[in-house]
């Protein structure tokens, strides 16, 4: 993400980027603050340091959902296919938020049927045009909310509730005595 950055803020210079949350306390005992350190090196080297916050502290719930609810476009940036899940990913539909994510396997599946724009590993050029089409169709980018806030409901407690209510009722009554 950070290599697409320039050409987007070339055209958005008042444009944000955060990058929050601390290093995994496993990550950071076996490899320490290597990988943060070369993305702030990215960062002074690409000339973003106006344009990119780090916000090198972990943050509870609260705080992560509230950096999400006042962002335009939620970006998923992962590293790896097998990333399983992400719970900021899961907020960041719960709130409705347009999104931009790596192919990684819990946002293929969330993000399937256009409830977001998924981007193959590597490849900055994808990434500038999803995030610049997001910024500048905001009707596309308002259907795509609606679509991932709408996915997102189904994900609420009760509404999980309810689903497991109605296996366990069909269950029940298909039990012979």
């Amino acid at each position: 993400m950070l290599k697409t950055l320039p050409d987007v803020i070339n055209q958005y210079p008042d444009l944000v980027y955060i990058i929050l949350g601390a290093t995994h306390p496993t990550v950071k005992k076996i490899q320490g603050e290597t990988y943060r350190q070369y993305l702030k090196h990215m960062v002074y080297e690409l000339g973003l340091e106006s344009n990119v916050l780090f916000h090198d502290k972990f943050v509870e719930k609260e705080e992560l959902c509230n950096y999400i609810l006042a962002s335009d476009i939620y970006v998923s940036p992962y590293l790896s296919k097998e990333q399983i899940v992400s719970g900021a990913l899961t907020y960041a539909i719960g709130m409705g938020k347009a999104i931009v994510s790596t192919l990684y396997w819990s946002a293929q599946e969330m993000l399937s049927d256009n409830r977001g724009l998924l981007v193959d590993f590597g490849d900055t050029d994808y990434f500038k045009k999803s995030f610049l089409y997001l910024i500048e169709n905001p009707e596309e980018c308002d259907i795509m909310r609606k679509k991932v806030y709408d996915f997102g409901r189904k994900m609420t407690w009760e509404n999980v509730g309810m689903e497991y209510n109605a296996v366990f009722s069909q269950m029940l009554f298909s039990v012979r005595f």
